[in-house]
């Protein structure tokens, strides 16, 4: 029994580092994350941006759809 209490802080110390190494490792993973999310904002807007220029000259056959055909004159210019 004696020798279970003088474990017991080590035990409580090895806990507070796997769990002080549990949260590195969690703001790591969240920094990666934020910077994935920002990295496929900036790269999936302008490959929308340049599928829709693509898409224009399929669209200016269709002389219906001057609306669109307006947006993406305004867009691709």
């Amino acid at each position: 029994m004696h020798k279970i209490l003088f474990l017991q802080p080590l035990k409580t110390s090895f806990y507070k580092l796997l769990f002080f190494r549990l949260l590195k490792k969690a703001k790591i993973q969240a920094i990666y994350f934020k910077i994935r999310a920002i990295y496929f904002e900036i790269y999936g807007s302008y490959f929308l941006q340049s599928a829709l220029c693509f898409f224009q000259e399929a669209l200016t056959v269709n002389s219906r759809s001057i609306v669109m055909q307006n947006f993406l004159h305004k867009r691709c210019s």
